[in-house]
């Protein structure tokens, strides 16, 4: 054990060493704690008195993140298997004489940390949480640590299914439907507990979702249950939460150490796909994740001629990583705006709609155009380059539109909005979308010889920022002086959508020239 103690103490010292000396994860660092300061600065300046709304919404809202996390981490277990461990802990733990108990428990204090610096973004969530609910930031750090306790369940999770599946696709298809199964059913009593309360639909699927049955749902329900306990002084709440999952995570560690070979085979197969993809993006590749059994459905060009191609390209290739019309990570934010819709509708659609937005800027697609400049096919083909961007853009503009049209076509009933309402938010989604899309072209035409990872994170962050400036000023001032006559939503939509597609326009032409010379895409 104490080889592995010094294992870790070693790595995080060289890590604090590493970063000393890398200046762009010094100012990565420096504008995060920076981000994070102001974060908590903001909600002391709400001097007016705010009365909270319902604390169950959040626990309700806490709920479905624990439990989507769970799933989908557990879910990695059908196909791919999980893992915790770098090749050098399978290069150098696994051949030494240390069992395998503690050699899992390394591996969990390791992940732990891990997923508490993933789940960072939920401490970004304090102002308006601090203000809506009266959230503090004990409370947050709480949500944080049950968080990082659901991704860690999951993964060993994964790997258990793995390790007795990976062997049988009897097997794998029922632990599949199994899974999915246990999904709808959870969902199903929500919705049900929303359809039949007499208190609206609101205040239904809060209290289906803080249920006592929903709160057996594996490790999401118990966390939220501890966290309950120990936010309300329920001791009972709380040990019963940390009792369930403790025994659970004790059972999995038990049934992987007996799993004999298998387990070694998830831990070396996972580890040596990330490690493969890490290698790729540190090499400057692009690597897309590709499920072991494609639906290829119809192959070869119908369409397209010359830069056209590329549009028929990207749309193929999109039919086959989608569900129906969008992708997973598409319908899984849709979902959880229209779940913010219902919850605050009372609020109306401008704060839907900024909800929305911000949204974007984590889950706005670059596209497929990406890929392509690291790719020399699209420097060959014989046509003007700012012709062959544009054409490139088509299959992005098109994902944009058809989002909007099921997002704001489910919410056109949940906020009672007019036929205008609804076009002009459509639009300004889409207009935002192009916006967040030149930035990225911007960044990719101007800063592609930013090498660090971190500060290239934070230009592409501060570009899309920067973008939206213009537009939310001249909404704002349109707003204060009332030059324009016209209800206030409409001129907000309005507004925001005209200066939008004009920065988006004027951005991309500036970048216009990025696919003229390969050399200009090297610094990836």
């Amino acid at each position: 054990m104490s080889a592995l103690l010094y294992l870790f103490r070693s790595r995080w010292k060289n890590r604090i060493k590493s970063l000393l000396k890398s200046p762009g994860q010094l100012i990565f660092l420096i504008i995060v704690i920076a981000l994070m300061t102001l974060n908590f600065i903001t909600p002391k300046l709400e001097k007016d008195p705010v009365e909270y709304r319902d604390i169950n919404e959040l626990y309700a809202m806490v709920m479905v993140l624990y439990a989507f996390m769970f799933i989908m981490t557990s879910f990695n277990g059908i196909s791919r298997g999980g893992s915790f461990f770098s090749m050098a802990d399978v290069n150098l733990v696994f051949v030494s004489k240390i069992s395998p108990v503690k050699i899992m428990f390394y591996g969990l204090v390791q992940q732990l940390t891990a997923s508490i610096l993933l789940g960072l973004f939920i401490i970004f969530q304090y102002g308006w949480a601090n203000l809506t609910y009266g959230v503090t930031i004990p409370s947050l750090l709480l949500i944080l640590l049950g968080y990082s306790v659901c991704l860690i369940c999951g993964q060993i999770t994964s790997m258990v299914i793995y390790s007795y599946t990976s062997g049988s696709e009897k097997n794998r298809k029922i632990a599949k439907y199994g899974i999915l199964t246990l999904c709808a059913a959870a969902a199903g009593f929500v919705v049900y507990s929303g359809l039949s309360s007499k208190a609206g639909m609101l205040d239904g699927i809060v209290a289906g979702a803080n249920s006592g049955l929903i709160s057996l749902f594996p490790v999401a329900g118990w966390m939220k249950t501890a966290i309950i306990g120990m936010q309300s002084g329920q001791t009972s709440y709380l040990a019963s939460g940390i009792a369930a999952t403790l025994v659970y995570a004790g059972i999995l560690v038990a049934l992987l150490t007996r799993s004999g070979d298998s387990y070694y085979e998830d831990v070396l197969k996972t580890t040596e796909t990330v490690f493969k993809a890490l290698t790729a993006s540190k090499s400057g590749s692009i690597s897309e994740a590709v499920p072991d059994n494609v639906k290829v459905g119809k192959t070869g060009f119908r369409r397209g001629w010359g830069a056209d191609t590329f549009c028929y390209k990207h749309r193929i290739e999109n039919r086959r990583a989608r569900i129906f019309l969008l992708d997973i990570t598409s319908i899984i934010f849709i979902a959880v705006n229209v779940l913010f819709a219902i919850l605050v509708r009372s609020e109306g659609l401008p704060m839907v709609f900024t909800m929305s937005t911000y949204m974007m800027l984590f889950s706005v697609s670059l596209g497929r155009w990406v890929k392509e400049l690291v790719r020399h096919y699209i420097y060959l083909v014989p046509e003007p380059p700012f012709k062959k961007l544009i054409h490139c853009l088509r299959e992005t503009l098109a994902q944009f539109v058809v989002e909007a049209v099921i997002l704001y076509g489910v919410l056109y009933f949940i906020l009672n909005l007019t036929v205008p309402e609804l076009i002009l938010a459509i639009i300004a989604r889409v207009s935002f979308g192009l916006l967040f899309t030149s930035a990225a072209l911007f960044v990719e035409r101007f800063f592609s010889w930013v090498v660090v990872k971190a500060l290239a994170v934070i230009i592409h962050f501060l570009s899309m920022i920067l973008f939206a400036v213009p537009g939310i000023a001249v909404t704002v001032l349109l707003s204060v002086f009332q030059v324009v006559n016209l209800p206030e939503n409409i001129l907000i939509l309005g507004s925001l959508s005209a200066c939008n597609i004009v920065i988006s326009l004027i951005a991309s032409y500036i970048s216009r020239n990025m696919l003229e010379y390969a050399e200009l895409n090297t610094g990836r």
